[in-house]
């Protein structure tokens, strides 16, 4: 073999391996890129689904303590019409909030997030409707009921409880928080 053909070959050579060189490198910034993305996404869906549980705690506490101050409207004997009607519109108004913010859970949330804030809702639905039927009697002015109400209202309240409580542990657990 001459010294140009031993060139020539060296050369490519050099070539095919400066191109294998290459396109692993390529593959590895490629490999790499991907997992950054991989996790980029799974950082925006943590955020996204913390800030979803978090509005969902807070409406739920804001739909609570507008139902207790309606029920606390309703036992007064003194309060006019107007003022039980005012706090009912007070608790829709919070229900509402409390109702988007479920809706917001159970898309952004894992289908056990979901479960768990279906029956909650279901429960501070419960709850909001005892509040309704007592102001709907009280605007009536039948008054016959009113400790039955009052009873039911304190159950529904209770029942609400474990629901919360089941929520907040779903929610941990799909955080990664529940050391």
């Amino acid at each position: 073999m001459d010294a140009g053909m031993a060139g020539l070959i060296g050369a490519a050579v050099a070539a095919i391996s400066g191109l294998g060189g290459g396109a692993l490198t390529l593959l590895g910034q490629s490999k790499h890129l991907r997992q950054q993305h991989d996790r980029d996404g799974e950082r925006w869906r943590d955020g996204t689904r913390l800030d979803a549980y978090s509005s969902l705690l807070a409406s739920s506490k804001q739909l609570s303590n507008a139902l207790w101050k309606a029920a606390d409207q309703l036992r007064d004997a003194g309060s006019s019409a107007d003022d039980c009607q005012t706090r009912h519109e007070e608790a829709h108004d919070a229900w509402t909030q409390f109702s988007a913010a479920a809706a917001k859970v159970s898309i952004a949330g894992t289908p056990a997030v979901a479960e768990a804030v279906d029956v909650l809702r279901g429960a501070m639905y419960n709850w909001q409707m005892v509040c309704t039927a007592w102001t709907k009697a009280v605007l009536a002015n039948d008054q016959t009921d009113s400790e039955s109400f009052n009873r039911d209202f304190e159950a529904a309240a209770e029942a609400k409880h474990p629901a919360d409580r089941a929520f907040e542990r779903a929610a941990r657990k799909t955080l990664g928080m529940d050391d």
